[in-house]
């Protein structure tokens, strides 16, 4: 049952229109999207390349954030971990290792963890996924045009890493939003 519910929080994370909005957020959190369902962050510090793999295509994990903001999607959570929330605390975020592969337009979900608005985890859980396409519209397709904007403009004089990808995250964050409305 709790894989149910999981893979519902996943497929909720992934809908969801683009806004133009891309600014840090606390911390080392930057908001990729908002939307009515949740805001959308990511750690543009752990962003890292698939070890191994130095040619397109290149394989990235990231570890991102989901906010939640859909009240009957929070109280289902609440109702499913009723037992593990102390009296006034609810479902709040969860986070994610994903590993996209922006030149092949793929994603995968590797981790999962559910929290609560006070920090408590609620549950991890470690998926065996395959690469899936990533749908159109959500912060994985944000995320995957900035790194691929990394890719295309790196030379091999430049260091891999997240400074290459917070240089093009503003501009490849406005263009997805001009480009979706």
């Amino acid at each position: 049952m709790k894989k149910e519910f999981l893979a519902l929080a996943v497929s909720l994370l992934t809908a969801g229109s683009l806004s133009p909005v891309f600014a840090k957020a606390a911390g080392t959190w930057t908001l990729i999207q908002e939307n009515k369902a949740g805001a959308y962050y990511a750690d543009p510090g752990s962003i890292k390349a698939e070890p191994g793999k130095t040619a397109a295509p290149q394989v990235y994990t990231v570890r991102t954030k989901a906010v939640f903001r859909d009240v009957p999607f929070i109280r289902l959570l609440n109702e499913h971990y009723g037992k593990k929330l102390k009296k006034g605390d609810s479902a709040d975020h969860c986070e994610l290792i994903v590993s996209l592969n922006p030149s092949e337009g793929t994603y995968r979900v590797d981790r999962i963890e559910l929290y609560s608005r006070s920090s408590r985890l609620l549950e991890r859980k470690k998926l065996k996924e395959p690469f899936v396409p990533i749908p159109k519209g959500t912060y994985m397709t944000v995320l995957a045009k900035q790194l691929a904007a990394k890719d295309e403009t790196q030379t091999p004089e430049q260091p891999s890493g997240t400074a290459a990808v917070a240089g093009t995250a503003g501009k490849a964050a406005v263009d997805a939003a001009k480009k979706n409305g």
